[in-house]
């Protein structure tokens, strides 16, 4: 790991760095502190060339943290399992394989009480009409950034629990 680090370091400064991913916030960075800590030491920073380093090369401090953003939200990124989307009248639960994504997913009239967003979605479909769909594709691309797109568009990261109720039903 700690190759990988002094090499996207090399890269960083001796190529123009584009992120993948996004900056992580400074709440984000706050909560990641020790981590970013020793990422810099790994690279051979110290506390006060780090200091150094945002008075007199901001740009380059802003692409360190971007680099160690992209480090942790691929490690993230890499450890999801499965995601979902809702609406009021629609419920998609995906799952996040290796080489292709699984979608389970619910459908309501416009005209029913049943509302996803609800707490109690799974009591309220008992006995109510839904319709059920599942599809599956292959990523269009590299599997951490089409989820990265996707939680970014709405999607939030879910336990896989809700996807394998959809399964049983879906096989009924």
């Amino acid at each position: 790991m700690k190759v990988n680090l002094f090499i996207a370091v090399f890269i960083l400064f001796y190529f123009e760095y584009v992120m993948k991913y996004r900056r992580l916030t400074d709440e984000e960075l706050k909560e990641m502190e020790q981590e970013f800590i020793n990422f810099l030491v790994s690279n051979t920073i110290t506390g006060e060339d780090w200091e150094k380093l945002k008075l007199n090369n901001p740009e380059k401090a802003q692409k360190l943290i971007e680099n160690f953003s992209d480090i942790v939200l691929q490690k993230v990124l890499e450890k999801i399992e499965f995601i979902e989307h809702r609406t009021a009248k629609d419920w998609k639960i995906f799952q996040c394989q290796p080489d292709k994504i699984l979608m389970k997913g619910f459908s309501a009239d416009a005209n029913s009480h049943i509302d996803f967003n609800s707490p109690n979605v799974l009591k309220d479909i008992e006995g109510s009409t839904i319709q059920l769909y599942k599809a599956e594709k292959a990523y269009n691309s590299d599997r951490e950034k089409e989820i990265f797109e996707m939680i970014q568009s709405g999607c939030t990261i879910t336990e896989g629990k809700v996807f394998n109720v959809m399964a049983h039903l879906h096989s009924k």
